[in-house]
């Protein structure tokens, strides 16, 4: 990734995050915006690290001359993906299925549902991951709103691309979620 695309993929990040503290203003304390954020962020991260790998896994599939119901069941196979150290994500967990229900007046309810998912699928994550968005009652309006926000945060690519995205956004998450989703923005 060029300097230039790194500083603007910051900055259009910083945004995103900026524009989620908006969408939260009223409903949650400031100084919990960290935690409903960052589990949606961690989401949509796993999510598109599952899909980036299902994608290649595909293709080299695709090339073994497999296909039909038994390629279907291969990427289906949570094995394909832990083999490479990659999460485990189920159906009702990705993303895509979150954000296509994200107009549901449960939503959060799903959402909850999605990381007891993962935490069931992924042992070493059990217990780890916020899973109290719909006790907190945010209004299904706005949750849609840091749905459709946090999509266009991209973290697909090679699995390496993926957490070097990651690792470059990590600091801004951290100012961010140290000063409660409140520090000076210069715009």
């Amino acid at each position: 990734m060029a300097n230039n695309d790194v500083v603007q993929s910051d900055l259009n990040y910083a945004d995103t995050l900026w524009k989620a503290a908006d969408a939260l203003r009223g409903q949650v304390d400031a100084a919990e915006y960290k935690h409903v954020v960052l589990g949606l962020l961690f989401l949509k991260y796993i999510s598109d690290s599952f899909e980036s790998h299902r994608d290649d896994l595909r293709v080299e599939l695709m090339e073994a001359g497999i296909k039909g119901e038994q390629l279907d069941r291969l990427l289906e196979s949570r094995d394909e993906y832990t083999a490479e150290r990659v999460f485990w994500v189920s159906p009702e967990a990705r993303w895509q299925n979150l954000q296509n229900h994200a107009t549901r007046p449960d939503i959060a309810t799903l959402i909850d549902d999605a990381i007891l998912a993962v935490e069931r699928d992924n042992a070493n994550l059990k217990g780890k991951l916020p899973r109290d968005y719909a006790r907190r009652g945010i209004e299904p309006v706005k949750m849609k709103g840091l749905i459709d926000l946090i999509a266009g945060i991209g973290f697909k690519g090679s699995r390496g691309k993926a957490r070097d995205t990651a690792s470059l956004r990590s600091d801004g998450v951290a100012d961010f979620i140290g000063m409660g989703g409140r520090f000076h923005r210069n715009t």
